[in-house]
């Protein structure tokens, strides 16, 4: 119903009243190609219709749309948002506000990563072998809700963050998980050679999931080319996991190479199972 505009400070608009799909229009406003505006926006609603629009009119045009483009979060913030479709169903992937404090500090808060492997952070997006390393599934990594930074320093990258369940799991009472996370790389380059060198360690106890038979530890190859599993455990209580990674890769020219290893430790509430991976 009523609304307010504000641009770089000025009030443009000023409509507080409480009616209905009225539209309103500023007086003249200066705007700057390529220099960021600011944009203040305050509304009610009361009854009727509930929508917003904000239109403007360039010099020797028509009356069209904000585009969406032309709009980004204030003093340092960014966001993400992603969904994958598959087989029937929509399933949020990422979903993260951040915060760039410096050209060397930055927060994440939301759903996103936990810095487990290079694959793991990398094999979505720059996909070289279809088939992935084994462990990023066998050890259940995936994008949970938490908190991280990271610092970027010359060659060094330090990240490191909080975590809980992922987002579609949250709604049970027994995923209320917690794990810490953390992981450092040194990415020299020399002349045409980049080199990566990373390790990371994390920890997580696994909440109420340590009541039930719940965690079970498997792979086998991407393709199902065979019924053998690369590494199948029974279900087991977990309690806690402790796990540390090591990564390394090297590009040079159009030649790359890049290895990695990960151990697993799960602390189980069974006496004497305390079954170890790597």
């Amino acid at each position: 119903n009523g609304f307010r505009l504000w641009v770089d400070g000025a009030l443009a608009i000023d409509h507080w009243i409480d009616d209905w799909d009225k539209e309103q229009t500023s007086e003249p406003v200066q705007l700057t190609a390529g220099r960021a505006h600011d944009i203040k926006v305050e509304y009610f609603e009361h009854y009727g219709g509930s929508n917003f629009h904000l239109r403007w009119t360039p010099p020797g045009g028509a009356k069209e749309p904000v585009p969406r483009s032309g709009f980004r979060l204030p003093g340092g913030f960014g966001y993400a948002f992603e969904v994958d479709f598959a087989d029937n169903m929509v399933e949020i992937s990422d979903a993260i506000l951040t915060y760039k404090a410096s050209d060397e500090i930055q927060f994440t808060v939301g759903q996103h990563n936990g810095f487990q492997s290079l694959e793991e952070l990398t094999s979505s997006r720059f996909t070289s072998f279809i088939e992935r390393a084994a462990f990023t599934d066998a050890f259940n990594f995936e994008r949970r809700v938490g908190v991280s930074g990271n610092v970027a320093a010359g060659d060094f990258l330090v990240q490191a963050g909080v975590f809980t369940d992922n987002l579609e799991d949250l709604t049970e009472d027994s995923d209320n998980a917690t794990s810490f996370d953390g992981r450092i790389v040194y990415a020299p380059r020399f002349g045409d050679t980049q080199l990566h060198l990373g390790a990371s360690a994390h920890w997580r106890d696994n909440g109420d999931l340590a009541t039930l038979a719940a965690t079970r530890y498997r792979q086998r190859p991407l393709i199902h080319s065979t019924d053998v599993r690369f590494i199948g455990s029974d279900p087991i209580p977990v309690e806690a996991e402790t796990s540390y990674g090591v990564e390394t890769a090297l590009v040079h020219g159009p030649f790359h190479a890049a290895a990695e290893a990960h151990w697993l430790e799960a602390d189980s509430t069974l006496t004497g199972v305390n079954p170890t991976f790597f």
